[in-house]
C-alpha cells in the first residue's frame, strides 16, 4: 500500500508539474501574441514615419525648385567675373591687373568686352 501511495504522490507531482507547465505555455501563447500585436503596431508606425519623410523629401525638393525658379537672374558681368576667377583659381588680384592691363591697351570698351577679352587671352595662351 505504502507504494501505492507513493506512486500517487509522485503522479500528483506530476500532474503538477504537467499543469504548471501547461501555464507557462499558456502564458508564453499570450506574450507571443502580445508581441505580434505590439510588432504589427510598430511595422505601422515605421510606414507612417516612412510616409512622413517621403513627403517631406519631395516638398524639400519642390521649395528648392521654387527657390531656384524664384532667384533673380545672375547678370553677365557678374557671370564671367566667376569664370574669370575660376580660371585664376581664385586669385582676383591677378585678374584685375589683367583687366586694367586691357582697359589700357583697348580704352572706351565695356565691362563685359574686357571680361571676355581676358578669359579669350587666358584660354589662348594655355592651350600653348
Amino acid at each position: 500500500m505504502h507504494s501505492l501511495t507513493e506512486s500517487q504522490r509522485k503522479l500528483a507531482q506530476l500532474q503538477e508539474i504537467l499543469s504548471q507547465l501547461q501555464q507557462q505555455k499558456s502564458d508564453l501563447s499570450r506574450q507571443k501574441e502580445t508581441v505580434q500585436y505590439q510588432l504589427r503596431q510598430l511595422e505601422a508606425k515605421e510606414q507612417q514615419v516612412i510616409n512622413v519623410l517621403t513627403q517631406a523629401h519631395r516638398k524639400r525638393i519642390e521649395l528648392e525648385r521654387q527657390i531656384e525658379r524664384e532667384k533673380p537672374p545672375v547678370s553677365k558681368k557678374i557671370q564671367l567675373s566667376r569664370e574669370l576667377l575660376e580660371l585664376l583659381n581664385g586669385n582676383a588680384e591677378v585678374g584685375h591687373r589683367l583687366i586694367e592691363s586691357q582697359q589700357r591697351l583697348n580704352p572706351g570698351r565695356t565691362d563685359d568686352w574686357y571680361l571676355d577679352k581676358v578669359m579669350w587671352d587666358l584660354r589662348r595662351d594655355r592651350q600653348m
